[in-house]
């Protein structure tokens, strides 16, 4: 089905999924419990430097469920001074790379070709990488749940 055996390279597929999820969580319900719940794993990751990237990737999780309310220019803010501060400056150049291609021009062509396994904004963001079964896998259904269970133990 067109998947590759190589896995992309963290620093993309980090803010790939806080922006497919985020996509996802930002038309729940209860967004203001998601919020909370995103809140609370920022929190709980606290300042170690081994959790820096699950920690930037809670902040764009949150920046992107958020991304139509005022808090938006704060929360991005936020998580780019800590990019900066963590030398992690790529994730949120990546992240925000994801936010501008994806502007309404270009939503339906990112949708699909997700569901297709490929993804010609990979091609045209992050020069020609393929996505595997496995990446593909976490990024189309890999929930908010499971990755907090993943990483803080059973929710």
């Amino acid at each position: 089905m067109g998947y590759s055996s190589y896995s992309l390279n963290i620093d993309i597929l980090i803010p790939l999924k806080a922006h497919r999820l985020g996509c996802k969580l930002k038309n729940h319900n209860n967004l203001s419990a998601v919020i909370e719940v995103v809140e609370d794993a920022i929190n709980r990751c606290g300042d170690k430097e081994k959790f820096s990237k699950r920690k930037i990737f809670y902040y764009l999780l949150k920046c992107e469920i958020t991304k139509e309310t005022n808090s938006l220019l704060d929360n991005r803010s936020t998580v780019k001074k800590y990019c900066e501060d963590n030398n992690q400056e790529d994730l949120f150049e990546n992240y925000m790379r994801i936010v501008d291609y994806n502007l309404p021009r270009k939503k339906i062509d990112y949708l699909y070709n997700f569901q297709e396994g490929r993804s010609n904004m990979l091609d045209e963001l992050f020069g020609g990488h393929e996505i595997s079964e496995k990446d593909a896998s976490f990024l189309n259904h890999t929930t908010l749940k499971e990755i907090l269970d993943k990483h803080f133990g059973e929710t």
